[in-house]
C-alpha cells in the first residue's frame, strides 16, 4: 500500500502494532531504513523533524509546512535542471538533488 501521507516510523509502528502486537519501534525503524537504503521507499528529510517515509518512487519534490509539519508532494520537473555549483561539481560526485520548499500550508497560513 502506498501512502501519500509521508508517515514517520512512529506512525507506521502504531499501525503495524495493531496486527503484530509484539513488534518493536526499533524493528520498524531499522526495517524502514533498510528499505530506504535498498530504494524500496524514500526518506523525506526535514530539518529538525523525525524522518518521514514514502512509497512513491516517482520523481517529485516536497513542500513542508513549518507550523503543522504536513508534507505536500509537488509533481513535475520544475526543479530538475537546477545547476550544481561548479566548486561542488569539481570536488564531488552528485548522485541526487533534493528540493524541499518550506513555509505555511493553506490551512496554517491564515
Amino acid at each position: 500500500m502506498i501512502s501519500s501521507k509521508h508517515p514517520s516510523a512512529t506512525e507506521i509502528y502504531t499501525k503495524v502494532r495493531s496486527g503484530y502486537p509484539n513488534i518493536s519501534l526499533g524493528t520498524v525503524n531499522s526495517s524502514l531504513l533498510a528499505f530506504a537504503e535498498k530504494g524500496i521507499i524514500h526518506m523525506v528529510g526535514a530539518t529538525g523533524d523525525p524522518k518521514r517515509f514514502e512509497g512513491n518512487l516517482d520523481p517529485h519534490y516536497h513542500f513542508r509546512c513549518t507550523k503543522c509539519h504536513k508534507i505536500i508532494d509537488i509533481h513535475g520537473n520544475i526543479f530538475k535542471n537546477i545547476e550544481v555549483p561548479k566548486g561542488i561539481k569539481e570536488k564531488c560526485l552528485v548522485l541526487e538533488k533534493y528540493v524541499v520548499l518550506e513555509g505555511k500550508c493553506e490551512k496554517c497560513r491564515g
